[in-house]
């Protein structure tokens, strides 16, 4: 049997997102978004079994990650999928997780490897602090990348996986 949302041609995934038919949590995401906390008793692999496992939920993660010249940039990715090969069968993609990235055009996605481990906590990383971000903007609006950043950086922060200052590098 096809639902609604499944009949429905959405024009982007904004308004896929945003329809009530799909939308089956709005207005209460508490119970979902209660797994992410970091004092969840989840471990990041339960976590990322059940995100991939959730298909009756629309999902969009957001990653952090370098682009083919080395520069980070924001991705969002939809719909994240494990691979299996059929049945008899065998794949190079079998047990790896992708998604699509970004918008869809027409019939046309970019799929791209879902990370491995999207869910552990990240180590302490170093970060400008927001007077010199401001700085930056004044200097140049157009402005869109800063980093990477080491110990030696001056007026950087080290934050910890909570967002809370270590110290300064």
């Amino acid at each position: 049997m096809t639902t609604l949302a499944q009949s429905n041609v959405y024009a982007s995934y904004a308004a896929y997102y945003s329809a009530g038919e799909v939308d089956v949590l709005y207005p209460n995401y508490e119970k979902v978004l209660q797994v992410f906390d970091v004092n969840a008793t989840m471990t990041p692999a339960q976590l990322l079994t059940q995100a991939i496992g959730s298909v009756s939920i629309p999902q969009v993660f957001v990653a952090l990650a370098a682009n083919a010249r080395g520069e980070m940039r924001v991705y969002t990715l939809h719909r994240p999928s494990k691979m299996t090969a059929p049945l008899g069968g065998v794949s190079q993609w079998d047990g790896q997780i992708f998604a699509t990235n970004g918008e869809v055009h027409g019939n046309l996605v970019n799929t791209v490897k879902f990370p491995d481990d999207p869910f552990e906590l990240s180590s302490a990383v170093h970060v400008l602090s927001i007077e010199r971000i401001q700085a930056a903007f004044q200097q140049d609006a157009t402005v869109n990348v800063f980093g990477p950043f080491t110990n030696t950086e001056p007026d950087c922060q080290i934050l910890d996986h909570y967002g809370n200052k270590v110290n300064g590098c």
